[in-house]
């Protein structure tokens, strides 16, 4: 595999971002306490100095992520983890900072920067997320027939391949692979034209049906209620041949998850984000505002000119979307549910 081939690299690309990352987080530490940069104002070759370490700090957690989501393919709840720290650097960022340090010019070049790390930190995360999202989409007609025990799983006859080359969600049972041909001329739900777990019972779950034909009883003995049928119980969420039809159904549902989300969202968008302003103070958004009108006078005093600043409303409007990607891809999840419980669960 290609990941292999490039592991070495990234662990080492992973090694030196981490080694940057420690030491610009720790002179950008002592810039703040040794040189009083909360409540003191920065020289021009402070805040130069700062702003390099800053971006140091930034790119290597960016680094660190990307490099992260390689090496620990295998750990699902990566994504999930960045996203939450994303969200912590985010916003935490601003309130920490701004609350327990000051507000001045060089921690406004700070806060600014981290924002825009815990926004990428985030957009990794729900790619990542993403990736594993559809990876499970994708191998989850797999996994449920891994769990079939009902039947044999073996190849099927020369001529059931060549019946089931065009199989698709709606062939029934008897166009399926590994449904025998010498069971299937003699089968009630065949000569019923329905398919076995509408019928109720077929050729793999009902071994006292399957007997009977094989022991080459009449229509009318092979026919007759058995065992299972007269239980109403039988076990196709475990069955191979149905298993098998429900995985061509869901390959075919499971591309509607996307468009079924979006169009949740286009509905739920107006609600929510009149929602969110409603529950949001702005006392609340101030605090996190990057406002450089806001700033103390004692940092207004250098010359330097730093980028950056947003008001409270623009904070306000960022975490809206931010929040609102984060709701549409837990919707992305529930409908991805939705549709396998409709599948294998509802038999519908």
């Amino acid at each position: 595999m290609w990941l292999d081939k490039i592991e070495p690299y990234v662990s080492w690309v992973f090694r030196v971002a981490l080694l940057a990352g420690v030491l610009s987080l720790a002179f950008i530490l002592y810039s703040i306490f040794a040189g009083k940069l909360g409540t003191l104002a920065a020289t021009p070759a402070q805040l130069k100095n700062l702003q390099l370490s800053v971006s140091i700090f930034h790119w290597s957690l960016v680094l660190m992520a990307i490099c992260g989501i390689l090496l620990a393919l295998d750990v699902k709840a990566l994504g999930i983890a960045l996203v939450v720290g994303g969200l912590a650097v985010h916003f935490g960022a601003p309130w920490l900072l701004f609350g327990y340090v000051g507000k001045t010019q060089a921690i406004l070049a700070i806060v600014a920067t981290l924002r825009g790390t815990g926004f990428w930190l985030v957009v990794l995360g729900v790619l990542r997320a993403a990736f594993d999202l559809m990876q499970w989409i994708i191998e989850l007609p797999d996994r449920k027939k891994q769990r079939a025990d009902v039947g044999v799983g073996r190849k099927a006859e020369a001529a059931q391949v060549r019946i089931a080359r065009d199989a698709t969600m709606f062939s029934p049972c008897w166009k399926l692979p590994f449904c025998r041909e010498v069971i299937r001329k003699q089968c009630p739900a065949f000569l019923a034209k329905k398919t076995c777990w509408k019928f109720g019972r077929g050729c793999y779950c009902d071994e006292e049906m399957i007997s009977r034909i094989i022991k080459g009883e009449s229509l009318e003995v092979i026919k007759a209620p058995t065992r299972l049928s007269k239980t109403g119980k039988a076990p196709c969420g475990r069955c191979h041949i149905y298993l098998e039809h429900q995985g061509f159904k869901y390959k075919m549902l499971s591309p509607l998850a996307l468009p079924i989300t979006g169009a949740v969202m286009f509905f739920v968008w107006p609600i929510w984000t009149q929602a969110f302003m409603a529950f949001s103070t702005a006392p609340f958004w101030d605090a996190l505002s990057f406002d450089a009108k806001k700033l103390t006078p004692e940092a207004m005093v250098t010359d330097s000119k730093t980028s950056g600043g947003l008001p409270a409303e623009q904070v306000m409007q960022v975490a809206t979307i931010l929040f609102g990607v984060l709701i549409g891809f837990f919707v992305l999840i529930y409908v991805c549910k939705f549709i396998e419980w409709f599948v294998y669960k509802a038999k519908l």
